[in-house]
C-alpha cells in the first residue's frame, strides 16, 4: 500500500531480530525487533527495552526476510496503518495497529552476548488531519490524540486510518489550545511497548510537533 503523495507517514527502527521471522503465507512476513530506549528509566536505572512487531507484504522485502536469522541486526523503515477484522462466528470486532515495512536493511548477526556497537533507532514522523484529543480523567497529564491519515492503494483507491498517539504534559496543553478538528497536524513520535495481561501494548508517544 503506497502512501499518498501529500501525506508524511514514515518511521524508522534499528535493533535486533528477536525471534525467527514468521511467514503466514508466501506473500507475508511477520517479525519482531528488540530495541533499547536512549534514556534510563528513573525507577529501574536501566534503559527500557521495547519489542516492536512489523509486517512485510512487498515481494522483495519478504524475500529479504527469508535470509535473516534470530539475533541479526535490522534497520526497518515503515509506515503506520490501523485496521479491523470481524469474527463471523461471534461478531466481535478486533482492531489492529500495524507497522508495514517499506525498506529492510539486514546487518551483522550477533553472537552470544556480543555488544551492539551501532545505535538503536526509534523515531517516526506522521502527518494528517487532527480529529480530537481525549484527556485521561484519572491522570490529566496523559492524553490520546486521534489523527486521520490517508493511504493510496495500488488501484488508486483511498484508504483511511485513524491513528492514536499518546501525549504528555505540555504537548496536551498546546494541542488543546491550537488545534481543531480537520486541522493539518504533523508530529514526531517514538514507539513504546509494555506487556499487559499477556498482550504487547503499543504506544506512539509524541515527542514534538511541527
Amino acid at each position: 500500500m503506497r502512501i499518498a503523495k501529500n501525506v508524511v507517514n514514515s518511521g524508522m527502527i534499528q535493533g535486533i531480530l528477536l525471534t525467527d521471522v514468521v511467514f503466514p503465507n508466501e506473500k507475508v512476513a511477520m517479525f519482531n525487533v528488540k530495541i533499547k530506549d536512549s534514556r534510563e528509566n528513573p525507577e529501574t536505572k536501566k534503559k527500557q527495552t521495547y519489542i516492536i512487531s512489523c509486517t512485510a507484504f512487498e515481494k522483495e522485502l519478504v524475500e529479504t526476510l527469508k535470509g535473516v536469522v534470530k539475533g541479526q541486526l535490522l534497520f526497518v523503515r515503515f509506515h503506520l496503518t490501523h485496521s479491523k477484522s470481524v469474527d463471523r462466528k461471534t461478531g466481535v470486532t478486533n482492531f489492529y495497529d500495524n507497522r508495514i515495512a517499506d525498506e529492510i536493511i539486514p546487518g551483522e548477526v550477533l553472537e552470544g552476548n556480543q555488544q551492539v556497537l551501532i545505535p538503536y533507532v526509534n523515531t517516526g514522523v506522521c502527518q494528517g488531519e487532527f480529529q480530537e484529543i481525549f484527556i485521561n480523567k484519572e491522570d490529566s497529564a496523559v492524553a490520546h490524540v486521534k489523527m486521520r491519515v490517508t493511504h493510496k492503494g495500488a488501484g488508486g483507491r483511498d484508504y483511511i486510518s485513524i491513528l492514536d498517539f499518546t501525549a504528555y504534559g505540555p504537548v496536551i496543553k498546546y494541542i488543546s489550545a491550537y488545534y481543531e478538528t480537520g486541522d493539518s497536524i504533523c508530529l514526531i513520535y517514538k514507539i513504546e511497548t509494555t506487556k499487559k495481561a499477556g498482550r504487547n501494548i503499543v504506544d506512539y508517544v509524541i515527542q514534538s510537533l511541527f
